[in-house]
């Protein structure tokens, strides 16, 4: 639960400073109905801009710095619990 906590305030920030603050990124002026689009193709139709797209990467690569140390905890207990049933 904690991660989902800390992408849920770290990537509406990292928006908000990179479509408000900074300009990197421009707010999406067309309302986009195929929500099922993959996120690089529906952000692309909805900003027209390269920067929109790379504001959604770096989202992306963010949230999957914040899971990773998660993952690789819970690999961890699941391989112990594998020894420990096996032996």
């Amino acid at each position: 639960m904690l991660p989902m906590w800390l992408i849920g305030l770290i990537l509406p920030l990292i928006v908000w400073v990179g479509t408000k603050v900074i300009h990197f990124g421009p707010i999406p002026k067309v309302v986009f109905d195929m929500w099922y689009a993959p996120f690089p193709i529906s952000t692309w139709i909805t900003t027209g801009t390269i920067t929109g797209i790379i504001l959604m990467l770096i989202c992306a690569a963010v949230a999957t710095l914040i899971w990773y140390p998660f993952f690789k905890t819970y690999e961890k207990q699941e391989l112990e619990k594998e020894l420990q049933q096996t032996n």
